[in-house]
Formats: structure tokens, sequence, C-alpha cells
């Protein structure tokens, strides 16, 4: 499949900016190369479900390979939800769809090597075992994007534009064979999605 341009639909500005990053990452490292995205957040399109959302992405985007990932967040139906809108549209191999189990900031925890590399002076930095079972209230010091304000805090940045340059350092030190497998439900899914429905020939 041509992947010069890449047509990216995901929620948070973060989002749109790490996740091309780590799914340039990955098809280079399966041996394709890959040229623009271009992205979008869901909340532009205005239909009111992500089933139909996907299909609004993909009749608005009729040729381009589509890549759509959304935060899970606890929603156990809302893999379903997407791949129903896609199977409406016709299942176009050129769709691939993703989760992150339970939100973005999970991955980023994933890879104590990483930090090391972005903050080589920093001792003592403790990451979650299982991000991907990280939740709780937004306050909670138990949910994703308080862990990785915890650890941004732990290397003393605590600006929200260094974290935002951090996190992009950090997408591009990540191992992405720990990221799937720290994070099969999420990444390690949405690895193979790429691979089966962009890579396969």
């Amino acid at each position: 499949m041509n992947l010069d341009r890449i047509v990216f639909v995901g929620e948070g500005t973060s989002d749109l900016q790490v996740i091309p990053i780590l799914v340039k990452r990955l098809i280079e490292e399966l041996g394709d190369t890959v040229g623009e995205f271009r992205t979008y957040q869901m909340k532009h399109f205005r239909v009111p479900t992500f089933q139909k959302k996907v299909m609004a992405i993909l009749n608005q985007e009729p040729t381009d390979p589509v890549l759509i990932v959304v935060d899970r967040d606890t929603d156990e139906n809302r893999l379903a939800t997407l791949q129903e809108g896609r199977a409406k549209a016709g299942d176009p191999p050129r769709c691939a769809i993703g989760l992150a189990v339970e939100m973005l900031e999970a991955w980023l925890l994933t890879d104590s090597e990483a930090w090391k590399t972005v903050f080589p002076k920093v001792k003592n930095l403790t990451l979650p075992k299982k991000p991907e079972n990280s939740w709780g209230k937004n306050d909670s010091p138990n949910h994703p994007k308080r862990q990785l304000q915890a650890a941004f805090e732990t290397c003393n940045v605590t600006d929200q534009k260094q974290a935002a340059t951090f996190r992009l350092q950090l997408a591009q030190a990540i191992d992405l064979a720990r990221l799937a497998q720290v994070c099969p439900q999420g990444f390690g899914s949405l690895a193979t999605e790429i691979q089966t429905r962009w890579l396969s020939s």
C-alpha cells in the first residue's frame, strides 16, 4: 500500500503529535516508508457516535490510508463500535483502527530505558509495571495522566510546553517491541492491525 500520505484521526493534541511518530517508526522498522501525516481530531467530525465518525472520515478521505486511534477510557465496546463503522463503509483495507488502553499516556510509561535516554541525570524513577491496568478518577495517583505527570515531576519537568516537547522525545526513544509487549491490548494490537492491513502483500 502506498503510504506517502496517511490521514490520522485521534483525540487530543498529544495524540496527534505522538502517535504519528510511533507509527512512522513502526512502519520503518517493518521495512516500509512513510510520507506525510495529515491529522484531524475526532471532534471535528460532527456526528454523534464513533461508528458514524468512522463513516464520515472515510467518506471525507476516499483514497488515502486512514489511521484512527482513540483512547479506550474503559469502554469495552469502543473498538467494536469503530470497527462497525468501518464495516458499514465497506471495510476498506486502507483503514486501520486502534485503541490506546486506557489512554495514550500509558504508552509513554512503558520503557524506563527511554526515560533514561531522555533524562540521563534522573535517578529513582518508578514507572507502572502494567500501565494498561492504570485507571481511576482524574486526580487519582493511579490515573495514567497523573502517573505521567508524576514521572515528569520526578524529572523536574513542571511546565506544560516542556512536557509536550519531552513527550515527543520519549516517542522517539521508546523501544517499540517493549511497548507492544507491555501494552498488548493497545499498541500491540495496533501494530498487528497496521502490519496486516497495510504491509501484507
